[in-house]
């Protein structure tokens, strides 16, 4: 991280790390909520890769780190993700559908985007079942992918980092292997 004077001239770096024993409770409190963190893992064993680099070398540095740690090493039509093609960055969100994916790849060629994405795709987040507007479900699902793979198109979901209080995992009890992240007493 760069140190910069009043000026914005840099005047130096600072390196930070930490890691947090998972194993002790600990409450944290992040815009009012309380958070705990899941119990059971720890930081033994936990590593952390330090090096100095030109800035045209870095992506080459940390390739080479990954690969020779057994990192995960996320690929996409085998190129690293950290060198995907700028026209990958861009998306169009939007509730693609049966009904007008031909329109929107139209459209996403037109803007040269090659990800489109889709909020609502699933009903519930944890099982991810289709959305009900896939009349034929999976099957319609795969029949827009087919379709917009055939113009270089990739299409996606919008997914989010937790569960829907919908989801068979939380309702009608909650599932006993979910973790407690945070917790509230309702009064009245």
């Amino acid at each position: 991280m760069g140190i910069f004077d009043k000026n914005n001239e840099p005047i130096g770096a600072r390196l930070q790390a930490f890691s947090l024993d998972m194993t002790k409770e600990k409450i944290s409190k992040s815009l009012g909520q309380r958070f705990v963190p899941v119990l059971g893992e720890t930081v033994i064993g936990s590593h952390i890769a330090m090096f100095g680099s030109i800035p045209a070398d870095e992506l080459s540095i940390l390739k080479k780190i990954e690969l020779d740690e057994g990192l995960p090493h996320l690929e996409f039509e085998g190129q690293w993700s950290k060198e995907f093609p700028k026209d990958m960055r861009s998306k169009l969100v939007v509730g693609w559908h049966n009904d007008n994916i031909r329109q929107l790849i139209d459209y996403a060629k037109q803007c040269n985007i090659r990800v489109i994405k889709r909020k609502g795709l699933f009903k519930n987040w944890g099982h991810f079942d289709i959305n009900p507007s896939f009349v034929n479900g999976l099957a319609s699902v795969k029949q827009c992918v087919d379709i917009a793979a055939k113009e270089g198109i990739y299409l996606g979901a919008h997914l989010r980092t937790f569960i829907s209080t919908n989801d068979a995992y939380a309702t009608p009890e909650a599932d006993p292997r979910l973790a407690t992240v945070g917790d509230t007493v309702l009064t009245i």
